[in-house]
C-alpha cells in the first residue's frame, strides 16, 4: 500500500514520526500528544549511525545523518510503501519524494552520500533492492564519504548498541 505522509518529527538518520495526508484534505491541525497522530517510520533497507539517547552518546556522524535526512525531506511530500512492522512496532517503508520522473528512493540516497549502511539484521527487507543498496554502501565505501571516512575506526549501528548493552 501507498500513501501521502508528510514528516513531522526525526529521531535519528532512518527514523521519523509522520503525518497521513488525505487525499484533497491538507495536513489540518492536531492537539494532543504527537504519537497519537503520526506513525513512526523507519526506512527500509538500511541502517545509520546512532544519535544520543537514553543516556547513552550518539556516534560519530549520527547527527550528521539525521540532519541530512531532515533537510532532505523537509517540507516535501512523501510516499511510504509500508514492507513490515519491526520489533518495536515502527513501519519499516520504502520512503520516496519528489514528483515523478524525480522520486528518489530516501534510503538509497542516504547511502550514497555515505550517511548509512545496508541494514544487514533480522527482519530486514529490501523489496528487491538489495543489491543496489549494496551497490550504493561500496561505492560510498571506496570513496571514503561520510561514514566510510573513519576507516578501520567505523563501528556499525548494531555493534555499537551491543557495546551499550554490555556497559
Amino acid at each position: 500500500l501507498r500513501y501521502a505522509f508528510q514528516h513531522v518529527n526525526f529521531s535519528d538518520g532512518d527514523t521519523f514520526r509522520a503525518r497521513h495526508l488525505p487525499l484533497f484534505r491538507g495536513p489540518g491541525s492536531f492537539d494532543g500528544k504527537l504519537s497519537d497522530h503520526t506513525l513512526q517510520i523507519r526506512l527500509a533497507g538500511i541502517d545509520t549511525p546512532e544519535t544520543a539517547k537514553f543516556g547513552n552518546p550518539g556516534q560519530p556522524f549520527g547527527d550528521d545523518a539525521k540532519k541530512w535526512l531532515a533537510s532532505t525531506l523537509e517540507g516535501k511530500k512523501l510516499t511510504l510503501t509500508l514492507l513490515h512492522k519491526d520489533q518495536y512496532a515502527r513501519a519499516v517503508c520504502m520512503v520516496q519524494y519528489g514528483r515523478w520522473p524525480f522520486r528518489r528512493d530516501a534510503s538509497e540516497e542516504i547511502l550514497k552520500v555515505g550517511l548509512g549502511q545496508v541494514y544487514r539484521q533480522a527482519g530486514a527487507v529490501y523489496r528487491g533492492k538489495q543489491e543496489i543498496y549494496e551497490g550504493l554502501e561500496e561505492k560510498a565505501r571506496k570513496k571514503k564519504k561520510g561514514i566510510w571516512s573513519q576507516g578501520k575506526k567505523m563501528e556499525s549501528s548494531s555493534d555499537y548498541k551491543d557495546r551499550m548493552r554490555a556497559s
